[in-house]
């Protein structure tokens, strides 16, 4: 009895301490990726991306309609929370029946902390590996696909407990409909029948042969391949291609073998046709799928309404076929250049890539330590100093010695769903995003030789401690020895779990512990920035409108709200990677999602539409295209929202390369005059198909119209048209609460709150933002208008603050050069120095300028000098400017030596030394006079500080003359200064 209440209360630890802390850091709603896209799809029950999700969509309709919490997301994501902590309450049994497998049930009190000591460790430590701790925050499949890959082990060691019982085979059959049912959520979990056919076989033929192993091994491949081929994919493929009378007739047939063995006692038999069956019967939630698609709702991906195109969702036909050689995928090319650009031979990328970069390197990532949350990241041992690695390998090595056939089992399923799934998936490089997530089935398993391993280490100590026991049993009962075990017990909990959750071994060494925990890393409390990211895009829209997209995180979010929480239904998102399939295009044409109105496509007839994917898209012809539009001045007027508009002539060269950019010029042609079209500010330039001369911003998306705008003249790009009174609105109005119709403004709850938690990906959306205020910046300055200029850079900093949000020192050095221009110095010297400080980092690579992302775009030695001048760090500047100058071709050489004399300058005025800083200013502007050339840029900001002081010492002003010298451009620049 006292043995059961320590068991459970273990077993309660291992779930409680997963529930509160996968709550506590749980996303408090949509987050990125393709939750947004599940959410979406389970509260309508859609149909989201092949090949589906049919079980998880159900459980998160009714998740959503439990209310555990306010937002309806949050909801959604609990279930994800509650899988996991769940997965970790299954793992720690599962470690316990492993673990008594080889030593038998508890004698004593240092026997139950060994035993379910070792189990407690193992549990906690998958609870805070990384990749299961990403899982369980937010709505997306894996944390709920988890839960099948746990629940299955646990059941076939009960299995294994009772296999000698009547009617034991329950168990089996209720794996067979587990297995089947995880398929409506992700097949990763069908792998999970490799170590119950191993189990059982250990266990009905305990004396094993080499044959009997080979035997059992090609069995369960065969049952794999069935399964996988016949159940998940040709039964539906054969129903879809007229052949359905083959289906029907497995079916029948196995219905009738199950009566036959039955009546025959053929218990084998009977068992691995009710298995078939059962397995049939949970695979059968993708009814739900093709019953939908019949009904139209908002999301249906792929519009599977038969068979046959049901097949080709469940296999993913729209992503094309799947090889396994070449490693190195040809037609990927363009795509993957990484793939033939870094690697000399298959071998070499299958090793590098495919099995370091994109196995190990995850490994390392979850039972190490990972460097940073950054995409490509790699392994940090100074995280965990791979304690968790290091108990885990020890553990294989304790379960083989002690239980090799259940630790072969462990290495078997590891490797099936680590490298062989790694290398089945053929990835090239690079990937959109991290992959890690397919892995988690074993990390899993891996982390039942933790806890082996944890008891391991508590059973050698009690041996090396007790030299007189000539047993294990012996030891167990006549040398409990319960003081020590507990200490060690609690000593690895610390060493492991604990040290993998707040990164202890960072601390000791003194990072920050934003830096070292996985707690700080991980955590999403407050995290809002998918939301208002997608509201924000929305509401840059006026009414009706129709507005491209391209990738998934400025996709689906925004069908989120627009489901979900019904904001904005009006406008009809383009997500222009998948208008490149007929299905697709044809649902933008024809449906009308929550009463939007549908877009006019008269070259893409349903006929051509209705033809297979490739051909229907080809069908229309894409070819370059001189577009002449002709629309009359009230058109304008409503395109510019400028009542004196007058008529204007469009005269586009569309030169579209895909279906999808053949679709925008189709859609201009057809709606420019009646409905606004948009670009979301995510969408890259050269998805614009020649339109970005026509585009005029208007907060997070530009706004195409019939008449050309200025070329933007802005640094790196950061500028363009506006419409002043759209885009004032929409960056400067902070709404009370969302609104569900057109309502410009902009919600930012995440970003200046220093209680919140946000990862690198959610730093780099801050980008958006900061371009709409650099923008606007810009556009002011252009004009003249300093103080709202400088409105727009303070309204950036206060809402996305440095502090807070890193920025790169590309753009930090952008506002430096932005606040000098306002009048900021102090602003700018801010900027400065935390520029300064980013690019001494960079350069303590030594590799730096074959490293850094940005070294081949600029001058960043360069960029480092003029900083720390800027920064007033007026000796470091001198020094920075000399390097530069010793190394520098003579036509530099004088430049460079120019900005180490400012520097000098600049110090002397710093000090007070106002009439030597007054001389140093126009020597320098004699110099600069008389050299031109690169020199000579230099001249305006040299010439202010002079003239500044020469009005307050009294002193003459410089002689423009002495500026004749200078070329043409730098003459001008200085007559305007």
């Amino acid at each position: 009895m006292q043995t059961r209440k320590v068991h459970y209360g273990f077993a309660i630890a291992s779930f409680l301490i997963a529930l509160v802390t996968y709550t506590l850091t749980m996303q408090p709603t949509i987050p990125f990726w393709d939750c947004g896209e599940f959410a979406a799809a389970a509260f309508s029950l859609g149909v989201p991306h092949p090949p589906g999700a049919p079980l998880w969509t159900i459980i998160g309709r009714l998740g959503m309609l439990i209310p555990t919490f306010t937002d309806p997301v949050a909801r959604y994501n609990f279930l994800s929370v509650l899988s996991s902590a769940l997965s970790i309450l299954l793992l720690y049994l599962t470690i316990v029946r492993l673990i008594k497998m080889f030593r038998g049930a508890p004698k004593n009190t240092a026997d139950m902390l060994t035993t379910f000591g070792g189990a407690f460790v193992g549990a906690l430590a998958y609870a805070f590996t990384d990749s299961f701790w990403f899982n369980a925050l937010e709505c997306e499949v894996y944390a709920f696909g988890s839960l099948f890959i746990s629940l299955v082990p646990w059941l076939i060691l009960v299995w294994h407990d009772h296999a000698d019982e009547p009617h034991s085979e329950k168990y089996l059959l209720l794996i067979a409909y587990v297995i089947g049912l995880s398929l409506g959520v992700h097949q990763l979990a069908l792998l999970t029948i490799f170590p119950v056919w191993m189990l059982v076989y250990y266990k009905r033929w305990p004396k094993t042969t080499v044959k009997g192993w080979l035997l059992m091994v090609l069995s369960s491949v065969v049952a794999f391949a069935l399964i996988f081929k016949i159940v998940l994919s040709d039964l539906v493929d054969w129903a879809g291609k007229g052949n359905g009378i083959i289906s029907l007739v497995i079916l029948v047939g196995v219905i009738v073998g199950i009566f036959w063995s039955q009546q025959k006692k053929k218990p084998m038999v009977n068992l691995a046709l009710w298995a078939t069956i059962l397995i049939f019967l949970g695979y059968t939630s993708y009814t739900l799928v093709m019953v939908r698609a019949h009904q139209d709702p908002p999301m249906n991906q792929g519009r599977p309404t038969t068979f046959e195109k049901l097949a080709g969702y469940i296999n993913r036909e729209q992503y094309g076929e799947a090889r396994e050689l070449p490693r190195r995928l040809k037609d990927q090319e363009r795509d993957h250049a990484n793939t033939w650009q870094n690697y000399s031979s298959d071998w070499d990328f299958f090793i590098r890539y495919q099995t370091n970069m994109m196995f190990h390197r995850y490994l390392g990532w979850n039972f190490i330590g990972r460097t940073t949350d950054d995409q490509g990241a790699g392994v940090d041992l100074s995280k965990t100093w791979a304690l968790p690695f290091i108990l885990g390998v020890f553990g294989m090595f304790w379960h083989f010695r002690r239980d090799p056939k259940r630790a072969l089992t462990i290495l078997g399923t590891f490797i099936i769903m680590g490298y062989l799934t790694d290398w089945y998936q053929n990835q090239q490089d690079p990937q959109p995003r991290e992959r890690d997530y397919f892995y988690v089935g074993a990390f899993y398993f891996f982390a039942m030789w933790i806890g082996i391993g944890a008891t391991g280490i508590m059973e050698w100590v009690r041996n090396r401690k007790s030299k007189a026991a000539e047993s294990d049993a012996a030891l167990f009962e006549e040398n409990p020895k319960t003081g020590l075990v507990g200490g060690i017990l609690i000593g690895l909990l610390v060493l492991v779990p604990i040290n993998m959750c707040i990164g202890l071994a960072g601390l000791v060494t003194g990072q920050p512990f934003s830096q070292s925990s996985k707690w700080a890393e991980y955590s999403r409390a407050k995290n809002y920035i998918p939301w208002d990211y997608a509201y924000n895009i929305l509401q840059s829209c006026d009414q009706d409108a129709i507005l491209f997209t391209y990738g998934d995180n400025d996709t689906f979010p925004l069908w989120c709200l627009q489901d979900v929480y019904g904001i904005r239904r009006d406008i009809r998102i383009v997500q222009l990677s998948l208008a490149n399939l007929p299905y697709y295009v044809k649902l933008l044409k024809n449906d009308h999602p929550w009463g939007a109105k549908t877009i006019t496509l008269p070259s893409y007839s349903n006929e051509v539409l209705d033809m297979p994917e490739q051909e229907g898209m080809y069908a229309v012809p894409i070819r370059p295209k001189e577009v002449v539009m002709n629309l009359d001045a009230k058109s304008v007027q409503w395109i510019m929202g400028d009542s004196s508009a007058s008529a204007a002539v469009m005269h586009w060269s569309a030169n579209p390369r895909q279906p999808s950019e053949q679709l925008i010029v189709d859609i201009i042609e057809n709606h420019l005059k009646d409905r606004p079209i948009y670009f979301s500010a995510t969408v890259a330039e050269g998805s614009y198909v020649g339109l970005g001369k026509f585009l005029v911003h208007e907060g997070m998306a530009a706004r195409v119209t019939p008449i050309e705008q200025a070329p933007d003249q802005t640094q790196a790009g950061l500028g363009g048209s506006i419409n002043e009174k759209r885009y004032l609105r929409s960056v400067y109005h902070i709404p009370s609460e969302p609104h569900l119709g057109p309502d410009r403004g902009m919600i930012l709850r995440t970003y200046n709150d220093p209680d919140s938690h946000h990862s690198v990906l959610d730093d780099r959306y801050s980008m958006s933002y900061r371009i709409e205020y650099i923008r606007l910046a810009n556009y002011y300055l252009a004009r003249g208008n300093k103080p709202e200029a400088s409105r727009a850079l303070d309204t950036l900093d206060a809402r996305i603050p440095n502090k807070l949000v890193p920025l790169e020192y590309p753009y930090s050095s952008i506002l430096v050069d932005l606040y000098d221009r306002v009048g900021n110095y102090k602003k700018s010297a801010q900027y400065a120095r935390y520029t300064a400080d980013l690019i001494r980092e960079v350069m303590k690579d030594p590799n730096w300028r074959d490293n850094d992302p940005y070294a081949k775009q600029m001058r960043v030695d360069f960029t480092f000098g003029d900083m720390l001048l800027r920064a007033g760090e007026y000796d470091s500047a001198a020094a920075q400017f000399e390097s530069l100058r010793a190394s520098a071709s003579p036509q530099e050489a004088g430049y460079f030596a120019v900005k180490g004399a400012e520097a000098m300058a600049m110090k002397l005025e710093s000090q007070g030394k106002k009439k030597e800083a007054y001389d140093g200013y126009h020597v320098l502007l004699t110099q600069i006079a008389s050299q031109g050339g690169d020199a000579g840029r230099e001249l305006p900001e040299v010439l202010t500080r002079h003239d500044a002081l020469a009005k307050m010492l009294g002193l003459p002003l410089f002689d423009p003359a002495s500026a004749k010298a200078l070329a043409p451009k730098d003459s001008a620049r200085i007559s305007q200064k």
